[in-house]
């Protein structure tokens, strides 16, 4: 779960959101769907989660929990704290962007406006308190933790050690539109 002890410089361990997406959403103990997307509010400079989309069985739409309703989350599970599921289900506002749905699998330039990129993943940076963008993956480590293989992504960014190579951070992504949203 989130409750890991802050870093010196207040950020708590990265997650990837293709580790985030599929956990399990709970309330009050009873599991209410799993994690589809994240939601951010693009910044210019930086890009804060502000809902998590979490999406239902048979058919039901999906909810839309703020950010302060989530108690915890992990790549296992995530536990929010609501009333009344029914009363967040809604359409995404004009500016709230769905991560998955907008940036993962997209093709990107890259600085130069030269080179096309795909996005294979999205790295968040987690405070105490907040979650941001802070970069986006075009490795081939974020295509394997894409395709489900994250131990195997693991292990060999860890023996390569060249991870950071292939993040772009989020202040060199250009801004998204205002009018991205669903």
């Amino acid at each position: 779960m989130n409750q890991m002890k802050p870093a010196r410089n207040g950020l708590e361990k990265p997650y990837f959101l293709t580790e985030l997406i599929g956990a399990r959403a709970y309330l009050h103990g009873k599991k209410i769907g799993k994690l589809t997307d994240i939601i951010v509010v693009d910044q210019g400079k930086l890009a804060e989660v502000t809902h998590f989309e979490i999406g239902r069985h048979f058919g039901d739409p999906p909810l839309v929990i703020p950010r302060h309703s989530v108690q915890s989350f992990s790549p296992r599970e995530i536990t929010v704290d609501i009333e009344g599921p029914e009363s967040y289900v809604r359409e995404l506002l004009p500016g709230e962007v769905p991560l998955r749905d907008y940036l993962l699998g997209k093709k990107v330039l890259d600085i130069e406006d030269r080179e096309v990129e795909v996005v294979y993943d999205i790295r968040l940076a987690v405070t105490s308190d907040k979650v941001y963008v802070s970069d986006v993956d075009i490795s081939r480590y974020g295509l394997l933790r894409q395709l489900g293989l994250r131990a195997l992504a693991n292990r060999l960014s860890k023996r390569n050690g060249d991870i950071e190579k292939d993040l772009i951070p989020w202040s060199y992504v250009q801004p998204l539109p205002p009018n991205w949203g669903r």
